[in-house]
């Protein structure tokens, strides 16, 4: 990311306003410019934001050119709090918005320093790592309770327990169908909402295998095909199609050209929008396909049998690939933009 000199104009990809950036100690206190002399922002070199369907929370780093022995005069002890306000030059949605401060948002939670190197006399560099609240509270407390009902409703008990994650920010949840009594065995809360998603199926579809994260807007309880059809049971449109592209140069259909030494046939807010698009690295979750473990997994072929020690019931359920292939939604097909 980099800031901008104009906060309601976007000049380049990456551009963002940061009206400022507060390292609160322990006991609430914020370094000012009363004690080091000018505004924290001024030490950032970087800010980064890491938010994943893999990854239970948003996660991340802030590095820090130090002219002020930022770290001895805190000092920092890994107790301390980070609030800022990032927006798109120009926004005025709250969507636009990512907003840590501890007034109207949600502060992060630094809990870990790498990458500490002496870059000349008086001069320091190093990362801060950040996470939000939930995931120090993940690592701290542990669940050990029994629950009964919808997964939904268990997940939302968790989340909302001032003895476990006790969250205060807003989740979005896909009812689900089927109920049970569980057992969560000490363990993190997390790890616990995770269990419950290998086991929840969706209320609203025939799709299973839920995802548990976290955005710079709240959480989600939701299923994977969830994210790819609207409420009304209709494939989604796509909100952007990226692609992967050397850096620094344009693709069109008429022509190819750089950006250094020649006239770009992309000009202003278009040449802004195709540089967003473009992906910068990325890489396969799984770049193999092996017949044998899918088909020992079930992939292609199952038969599952559900008894109820209660009522002295079954039920059988079969699945083939190939004959209920086309009853749920894929992420390939025709792409259509919104």
């Amino acid at each position: 990311m980099s800031t901008v000199s104009h906060p309601d104009t976007i000049e380049f990809a990456g551009d963002y306003n940061l009206s400022s950036i507060v390292i609160h100690n322990h006991e609430g206190e914020g370094i000012t410019q009363d004690k080091i002399g000018h505004d924290i922002k001024h030490l950032v070199a970087e800010l980064n934001i890491y938010e994943s369907i893999y990854k239970n929370a948003v996660t991340g780093s802030v590095v820090i050119t130090d002219t002020t022995n930022l770290i001895a005069n805190l000092p920092l002890q890994g107790t301390e709090t980070l609030s800022f306000k990032v927006s798109t030059p120009g926004a005025s949605k709250q969507d636009h918005i990512i907003d840590a401060t501890q007034k109207t948002g949600h502060p992060f939670h630094i809990y870990k320093l790498t990458d500490k190197k002496q870059l000349s006399e008086g001069l320091l560099a190093y990362t801060l790592h950040f996470g939000s609240r939930e995931f120090m509270r993940n690592v701290r407390t542990r669940v050990s309770k029994a629950y009964s009902g919808r997964f939904d409703q268990m997940i939302a008990s968790i989340f909302g327990d001032k003895k476990y994650l006790d969250s205060r920010k807003q989740l979005n949840f896909q009812r689900t169908r089927n109920q049970d009594k569980i057992v969560i065995p000490n363990i993190h809360p997390f790890a616990a909402i995770n269990m419950l998603c290998t086991k929840a199926l969706a209320d609203d579809s025939k799709s299973a295998g839920y995802h548990f994260y976290e955005t710079t807007k709240g959480f989600h309880f939701r299923s994977f095909e969830s994210l790819l059809i609207t409420s009304n049971q209709q494939r989604r449109k796509a909100k952007q199609v990226f692609r992967y592209v050397p850096q620094n140069i344009i693709d069109t259909s008429s022509e190819n050209t750089t950006d250094v030494g020649e006239t770009s046939p992309l000009q202003g807010n278009e040449k802004i929008m195709y540089n967003l698009q473009s992906v910068e690295s990325y890489k396969f979750l799984n770049n193999f396909h092996d017949t044998t473990l899918n088909t020992l997994m079930g992939t292609y072929g199952q038969r599952v049998l559900t008894h109820n020690i209660y009522d002295k019931s079954y039920s059988v359920a079969d699945y083939d690939y190939h004959k209920y292939f086309n009853d749920t939604f894929h992420t390939d097909g025709k792409i259509i933009l919104q």
